[in-house]
């Protein structure tokens, strides 16, 4: 009902880990069904290592109930500078389930990892399947050297992805 009054248009679920929530579920199922004054576009960022197959499922059982919103993936994809722990608790079968309602954000902090995402992507079948998303680690790699990368290598299909909150309010650690 809070949704419904706010007029919101969309809804992000992310922050730690959402697919981790036994609820998730139920909340979605339930956002999707708003459409006070229009459809919600519900949108689930998740870190990949986690089985989304119960949400892929979850989204075409909502569609083909008739439920006017809409549901979009967001998965990470650990680069190199994320360490190989982090990239070997990833789930690949994940990025089979996602289609041009979803995206891939590879987190990059050098140059290496941008070769990394170049590869992945290709080797995924992820540029004609959904949106690819470049972000760079704050700090670490200046998005200028990110956008010369996918000028020189002719990956338009790609989008830099820049933490506004960090630019607008640079010494603003919380609550932004």
């Amino acid at each position: 009902a809070w949704v419904a009054e706010t007029g919101v248009s969309c809804v992000t679920l992310t922050g730690g880990e959402p697919l981790l929530q036994p609820y998730l579920p139920d909340l979605v199922q339930t956002l999707l069904a708003v459409d006070d004054p229009r459809p919600l576009r519900v949108e689930i960022e998740t870190n990949g290592s986690r089985d989304l197959s119960p949400m892929a499922h979850l989204r075409e059982a909502c569609a083909e109930a008739g439920l006017p919103g809409s549901l979009h993936f967001t998965v990470d994809w650990k680069t190199p500078t994320a360490g190989e722990a982090v990239s070997a608790a990833m789930r690949r079968e994940n990025y089979d389930l996602l289609d041009t309602r979803d995206a891939v954000k590879f987190v990059v902090g050098a140059e290496d990892d941008l070769a990394f995402m170049e590869r992945c992507a290709d080797e995924a079948g992820l540029w004609d399947r959904c949106s690819v998303l470049v972000s760079p680690v704050w700090g670490a790699i200046e998005p200028a050297e990110i956008a010369a990368y996918l000028i020189e290598r002719g990956l338009d299909r790609a989008r830099l992805q820049l933490q506004l909150h960090k630019i607008i309010w640079p010494d603003e650690t919380r609550g932004v």
